[in-house]
């Protein structure tokens, strides 16, 4: 390959693609939504709401009213305890360290930046990216 055609990075989708979140997440949701007064949710219907966005207006919607910084807070402070659930998918994990010195490595990511560093670091693969978008 010449230099104009040299790949320079590669960015990851982070969930479904790189961290196997899909209890983790919508445990958080239903922990956070029920401790802030929310309807009792299935886990289907948290990922139902994944298309919305980020949990500002995830939450928003699921509580059926605007969602506060504290209310993504309260989010946040559960993903850190179901996190433990998540898991990087088979292989992901060696396919990024045989690539990391080779080309950039980054994420980008409908979960919220916050959420994104959270599973991450959880499931050690944090370290392998310059950016997380």
């Amino acid at each position: 390959m010449d230099g104009a055609a040299r790949l320079r990075a590669v960015v990851w989708d982070m969930d479904g693609t790189l961290v196997d979140s899909a209890t983790a997440v919508p445990e958080a949701y239903i922990g956070a939504i029920g401790r802030l007064g929310g309807p009792a949710l299935t886990r289907e219907a948290i990922i139902a709401a994944y298309s919305l966005g980020p949990p500002e207006i995830m939450l928003g919607h699921l509580l059926g009213r605007p969602a506060t910084a504290a209310d993504v807070d309260e989010y946040l402070a559960y993903l850190r305890t179901t996190v433990s659930m998540a898991r990087p998918y088979p292989g992901i994990a060696t396919t990024l360290e045989r690539l990391r010195d080779r080309v950039g490595l980054g994420v980008f990511t409908g979960a919220s930046r916050p959420g994104a560093l959270i599973l991450l670091e959880a499931v050690g693969l944090l370290g392998f990216f310059r950016t997380v978008v």
